[in-house]
């Protein structure tokens, strides 16, 4: 598909109000890479101009970051949202998610070229492929403070076009930009979202050794700490091995296992069923909290024969 990109990969990190997210590769899914570094658009000014990005997607996954060449001389925040898309391939004023950026991050560009910046979300959207959005800028700064470099002439993203509205005359229709223009410059990066989450294989022991050739059972505790709370975990989800995609648990509890004074979450999983190998330094467990949200893990353990 036109726009896509998918051998360009990133790593981010982002932060949920819940606590650290890791985030695994993220692939840039679509892109309009050229802009015009002589022209810009004005977000906020005397008309309140809000501009917007229809974007098409590329692959199935969660929307964790915007790129886009925007520069700030100003003192209030840029508001950026993702918003769904009518029939008529315009903004449908239902917000996805949003998030409102600092112009301290992002100082005017000379005597540097202008690039891309990041726009991260703390709370990432989800979509399907062929899913569409609308990346929607703002911002309460009246005296244009806030801009973004135009794109090229001509229409060169076919997964949607870029708009304006502006508090008079149309204060409630999205305007195509005009001017032989289609498209803002933009970069939209996916990826898979997922809660870090402390785990203690064998809790009490420092080495924890484990010989994969007894049946027996490896307990494991998922820890509550000032980012996660263990009692969110759904125990039926959990798993645990090799590769964190092994062993389903035999019995788990909710109790004090490091002794901090917070309910931990401990899981007890059959040795063999992990296919846990001798010479193996790590294991790692993977779940679900109830309300959905993956968790990854992981800890060193010590193999015995």
């Amino acid at each position: 598909m036109n726009g896509s990109n998918i051998g360009r990969i990133l790593r981010l990190i982002v932060f949920l109000g819940i606590g650290l997210v890791v985030v695994a590769d993220t692939i840039i899914d679509q892109e309009q890479p050229s802009f015009d570094a002589t022209a810009t658009y004005i977000i906020g000014g005397p008309l309140g101009q809000r501009l917007a990005q229809i974007v098409t997607t590329g692959m199935t996954g969660s929307l964790l970051e915007v790129r886009l060449p925007i520069a700030a001389n100003s003192v209030l925040q840029l508001n950026v949202e993702i918003q769904g898309v009518n029939s008529e391939g315009k903004p449908n004023g239902t917000i996805l998610t949003s998030q409102s950026f600092n112009p301290a991050d992002f100082p005017p560009f000379p005597p540097a070229p202008p690039t891309f910046r990041s726009f991260q979300f703390s709370t990432p959207c989800s979509f399907q492929v062929g899913d569409q959005f609308a990346i929607i800028l703002s911002t309460a700064d009246s005296t244009g403070g806030w801009m973004i470099f135009q794109g090229p002439l001509g229409n060169p993203y076919p997964g949607g076009d870029a708009y304006y509205m502006s508090i008079e005359p149309w204060a409630t229709q999205w305007i195509p930009i005009g001017a032989g223009k289609y498209d803002l410059p933009f970069q939209t990066s996916v990826g898979e979202s997922y809660q870090h989450v402390e785990i203690d294989i064998k809790p009490g022991s420092a080495t924890n050794p484990i010989n994969a050739k007894i049946d027996g059972v490896i307990p494991v505790a998922i820890l509550t700490t000032a980012d996660f709370q263990a009692n969110t975990v759904d125990p039926n989800t959990v798993r645990f091995g090799a590769t964190g995609a092994e062993a389903t648990p035999v019995q788990w509890a909710l109790q004090d296992v490091d002794g901090d004074g917070d309910l931990d979450l401990i899981l007890h999983f059959r040795t063999q069923a992990t296919y846990i190998q001798y010479g193996d330094i790590a294991a790692y467990l993977k779940g679900y909290t109830y309300s959905g949200l993956e968790i990854r893990g992981s800890d060193s353990i010590t193999t015995v024969k």
